[in-house]
């Protein structure tokens, strides 16, 4: 697992709409890390690109399409979420998916 972060483009979480832009960005980050279109990523992913689209322009996307997009991406689900509630915790994720899912 390589989550590509850059904490100075998420915001503190002080509230759940953080989180959900954090999310987004996360989602961007890591499809433009891949060289990925969000066309691409959406037929990885089984989703329409437009609702990846909304995802990581604004955050909105449902719990099944934040779960098809991180599997799309190879990506575990809780690492993003984790590291989207607390940017400064990208080591712990690292520590934590070493730890227990190798």
């Amino acid at each position: 697992m390589t989550i590509q972060i850059n904490p100075d483009k998420l915001a503190s979480v002080s509230g759940i709409r953080e989180t959900h832009q954090n999310l987004g960005k996360l989602i961007r980050l890591n499809r433009r890390a891949l060289d990925l279109t969000q066309e691409s990523l959406g037929e990885r992913a089984g989703i329409k690109p437009s609702s990846i689209c909304r995802f990581e322009q604004h955050g909105h996307a449902t719990l099944d399409v934040f779960i098809r997009a991180a599997r799309g991406l190879g990506l575990p689900s809780w690492a993003l979420l984790k590291i989207a509630e607390d940017p400064n915790a990208y080591e712990a994720a690292r520590s934590l998916q070493a730890r227990y899912f190798l």
